[in-house]
């Protein structure tokens, strides 16, 4: 009798770590140690933090790298045979993207929103290993992505990520079909939209291109197909986050003032005063609404 074996795809994934309220510089590094929580074994994590007298002088990114490898990736949406650089990339993506929705200040991202950085590499050589009966290729995908800090220090904070919240935001994504937006229904056309405008807000390289990105994320995401604003927005963006509305009403009119800089008058210069102030609090609040908003749209 025939013994059929199946190639089950492993992915590895080299990242680093984004804080939203805290963007790395050669001068204040950030850096974290992560782990997941109701660990099933399908994830194995690597950790190189950030060190201010580093043994490696050649490393000059000032943010901790991190190595996912997940061990069966049909999880992440790859068949069990062959798959082309685009499928990985997207894989690599989907899971990124279903980290950082699920990590509040931190985040992860990939390889095509990192055209400011230069460590961008794909290691084409397989590698075989038997496990049981499976023949398993090893693909490695090197991922990076972009932030920065105001605080000459080295943040080092461990981070806890639920596994199983990891994965079954995976399989909405995959179900959503991200990557396709033609003849899309209104819903997941605006879903979609708020997801790439996410993901486009946590590569900018400072705060204020990052929320005047991120907030439209929010928008979309709320307003899936509605087109609420002013007070009822707030209503609807409390409801569906948690936060309050006065919170919420802070964030739509500080983006309201960026995208209206020309106004000069004495209320919206107060309110960009006033926002610049405190970007940071306001960005962090941001993500964390949007993250809640984006899921339970999902």
């Amino acid at each position: 009798m025939a013994i059929l074996k199946k190639n089950i795809p492993e992915l590895k994934i080299y990242s680093t770590l984004g804080y939203i309220n805290n963007f790395a510089t050669s001068e204040c590094k950030t850096s974290g140690e992560i782990s997941f929580d109701n660990d099933s074994g399908m994830i194995t994590v690597e950790n190189n933090p950030v060190d201010n007298n580093p043994v490696d002088n050649n490393r000059v990114d000032p943010r901790s790298e991190h190595q996912f490898i997940i061990n069966n990736a049909t999880i992440l949406g790859l068949k069990y045979n062959h798959n082309s650089k685009k499928e990985i990339n997207r894989a690599a993506e989907i899971f990124l993207i279903s980290c950082s929705l699920h990590m509040g200040r931190y985040y992860l991202f990939s390889t095509k929103m990192s055209h400011h950085l230069n460590k961008v590499e794909y290691v084409t050589d397989t590698r075989e290993e038997k496990v049981s009966d499976a023949q398993i290729p090893i693909k490695e995908i090197f991922i990076t992505m972009n932030l920065s800090a105001e605080v000459e220090c080295c943040l080092l904070d461990k981070i806890k990520i639920d596994e199983k919240a990891v994965f079954e935001t995976v399989k909405k994504l995959l179900s959503l079909n991200i990557f396709d937006s033609q003849n899309r229904s209104l819903k997941d056309s605006n879903l979609i939209q708020a997801i790439k405008s996410y993901q486009d807000a946590l590569n900018a390289i400072d705060y204020l291109p990052c929320y005047k990105l991120l907030y439209p994320a929010l928008e979309k995401a709320v307003n899936l197909d509605t087109n609420l604003s002013n007070d009822k927005f707030d209503i609807a963006a409390s409801r569906l986050t948690g936060m309050s509305q006065n919170k919420i009403k802070e964030m739509r009119e500080f983006n309201n003032r960026l995208k209206h800089s020309a106004r000069k008058n004495t209320t919206d210069l107060k309110t960009q005063t006033d926002g610049e102030t405190k970007k940071q609090s306001l960005l962090l609040d941001l993500k964390g609404a949007t993250d809640k908003a984006i899921l339970a749209k999902l």
